[in-house]
């Protein structure tokens, strides 16, 4: 009887000693994932200005960084709950923290994907905006060359005209377009 009571003793020695290695593994696991949440939700959170089509792709293409991180990130959460799952079969004294804790780590998961699903809706609208005002510069630019190039054939063909050079020559000119108005509307008004 007493061999199977230092058996028994030496058992729970074990699984005590197990529990703790468990227990602090678990807590420096919870600490850092923790850490690194809050790190990326200060991040998600930050509000994001975009002011051209390149800031917009470059603030999505490190998003899909953080997903990236995110993702492998969950491997990690899964380790953790993998140590609490085993602290709760070894009857660890303080399993219901451990529960807590693991609770609270899942929760901080979970807004960490709705922010990060929320900021990449907001940055892909600033995309959508930026690539419209961008479509908008080129067609404004397309319309400003023509306008350019009737601008510069209009002078070159009102340089190639002379009214003249002294008053009596403007005059004269201007005596010539009254006739020819005249006889314009003339003949417009006689086709009335």
């Amino acid at each position: 009887a007493a061999r199977e009571h230092e058996a028994a003793i030496d058992a729970e020695m074990q699984r005590q000693e197990k529990a703790a290695a468990l227990a602090k593994s678990f807590a420096s696991q919870a600490e850092e994932l923790e850490g690194w949440a809050a790190k990326q939700l200060e991040y998600l959170s930050a509000s994001d200005d975009v002011g051209t089509l390149d800031e917009a792709r470059l603030k999505l293409t490190t998003l899909s960084t953080y997903d990236s991180e995110f993702a492998k990130s969950g491997e990690r959460v899964d380790a953790l709950r993998a140590l609490e799952g085993e602290l709760v079969a070894l009857k660890y004294h303080k399993a219901g923290e451990v529960s807590q804790r693991m609770a609270a780590v899942d929760a901080q998961w979970k807004a960490l994907e709705e922010k990060a699903a929320a900021k990449r809706a907001a940055l892909e609208e600033a995309k959508a905006r930026e690539q419209h005002k961008e479509d908008l510069r080129l067609e404004y630019a397309d319309k400003a060359a023509a306008f350019d190039t009737w601008v510069k054939e209009t002078v070159a063909v009102v340089g190639d005209y002379s009214f003249g050079l002294t008053l009596a020559d403007v005059r004269a000119h201007a005596e010539q377009l009254g006739a020819s108005d005249a006889a314009v509307s003339g003949d417009n008004d006689a086709k009335r």
